[in-house]
């Protein structure tokens, strides 16, 4: 039996591309690590990008939820879950797969590759990484 197991680097990698992939192998069960999450990218102005993320976190109320955390492996596995049907049983599972990682693990030798997720391919050089987006919130990072 064969391990079902793909391990994705996610340095300068664009996050959409990278994000459709990652939901598609985990719904066919597929174990799924991401390592350097932190280094992502979303493309786009960077001020857009923080006032639409830090709009979503101020939006939240510790209570009641969204919790939307500051750390970059949480952030990428919270934006993760909008892609997933997270409010189902399968997506739950899809969801549980998906372990998401600041840094590279020592025992990881080789990554899968996604075509046209390099973030040197975008035609404009405008664009964030997540650390760039939790350290916006707050983090510690």
């Amino acid at each position: 039996m064969t391990e079902r197991k793909i391990t994705i680097n996610g340095e300068n990698k664009i996050f959409g591309r990278i994000a459709t992939t990652v939901a598609k192998y985990a719904m066919m069960g597929y174990e799924v690590d991401i390592v350097n999450c932190d280094k992502l990218v979303i493309s786009g102005k960077k001020k857009v990008i923080l006032n639409d993320v830090k709009e979503w976190y101020d939006k939240g109320n510790p209570l009641k939820g969204p919790y939307i955390s500051r750390r970059p492996d949480f952030f990428v596995k919270r934006l993760l879950r909008n892609m997933l049907p997270h409010k189902k049983a399968r997506g739950k599972e899809a969801l549980a797969r998906i372990k998401c990682y600041v840094g590279v693990k020592k025992d990881t030798k080789d990554f899968f590759d996604i075509p046209n997720s390099d973030s040197s391919k975008l035609p404009r050089a405008k664009f964030i990484t997540i650390k760039e987006i939790c350290k916006h919130l707050g983090a510690k990072v």
